[in-house]
């Protein structure tokens, strides 16, 4: 009997420590101007921009589709802008007080930074269907019925294996560097390079022309879940134009045979970028 009541308490007084770690970083979030810019405000410009700028394809039906999905792609901005906001407030955190508070609590690294991933998956997940909202809007009919005809199981694969990577990057980022000029270019060079690579701003096929870049976009990370989203939509085949350049290419061409490869590229990457994370970060800056 005695041993309940030691659970029961015990499992209050963790449950009161998650609610109050939760609202203190929500708190540090939204005191921040950065974070709700760069999560919330950055992407959506960004969308529009790249909608309306960007629509270098035909007015036919597959120009149309085209469109459609890459405005599927443009609702992980938010994803992506993770890896920037949370690696430079992880560098403000280390000179502030605000983790040696936590540190002196007792709170274990590891627990913290598993809140701190529970807390930016929540965050990202209400950012991308934000955008979905304004994709709703500025897509009009054509996005709807992609979206009726889209496999949500992938989908939601895809844009929450999107939101892991960026936040463990960021970790790993965050604990790596300690100024916080080098650790937002670093971010940047890491988001430019995403979104060029991983077919976020450019269709695939577009960029897949030759065998020495698609070789390249196999390293970066976030090209897998968003394959997976392009699986979703496209009525889940791996031989649809996205994944064999068809039209767009002469040389036929598969980055995937099936969906376990793209799951299994995102498992590994995440373990790894878990793993070094682990012993990168530090309560404080290193001197």
């Amino acid at each position: 009997m005695q041993t309940k009541v030691n659970k029961k308490n015990n499992f209050r007084a963790n449950f009161s420590i998650f609610q109050e770690l939760m609202l203190l970083i929500n708190k540090s979030f939204f005191r921040e101007k950065r974070g709700p810019i760069f999560i919330f405000v950055i992407p959506t410009i960004f969308l529009i921009i790249f909608y309306y700028v960007f629509n270098i394809y035909p007015g036919n039906s597959n120009g149309i589709a085209i469109r459609t999905l890459t405005l599927f792609i443009y609702m992980l901005l938010p994803t992506l802008s993770i890896i920037v906001s949370l690696s430079t407030t992880l560098v403000d955190w280390k000179k502030s007080v605000f983790l040696k508070r936590i540190d002196a609590t007792g709170i274990k690294k590891g627990t913290f930074l598993f809140l701190l991933l529970i807390y930016y998956l929540s965050l990202g997940l209400i950012a991308v269907f934000f955008e979905m909202i304004i994709a709703i809007i500025i897509g009009g009919h054509n996005f709807i019925e992609a979206l009726k005809a889209t496999n949500w199981g992938y989908l939601l694969l895809g844009i929450i294996a999107a939101i892991l990577l960026s936040v463990t990057i960021a970790f790993l980022i965050g604990g790596i560097f300690s100024n916080e000029g080098i650790t937002n270019s670093v971010a940047i060079i890491i988001y430019i390079l995403t979104i060029l690579l991983s077919g976020v701003l450019v269709y695939p096929p577009l960029i897949s022309d030759t065998l020495g870049v698609r070789v390249i976009t196999y390293f970066i990370p976030h090209k897998y879940p968003i394959f997976l989203i392009l699986y979703a939509i496209t009525g889940t085949s791996w031989e649809a134009q996205f994944n064999t350049g068809t039209g767009y290419s002469t040389e036929l061409y598969h980055y995937f045979t099936a969906s376990w490869q793209p799951v299994l590229a995102i498992i590994l990457f995440l373990s790894f970028f878990t793993f070094l994370a682990k012993f990168s970060f530090r309560w404080n800056v290193r001197r």
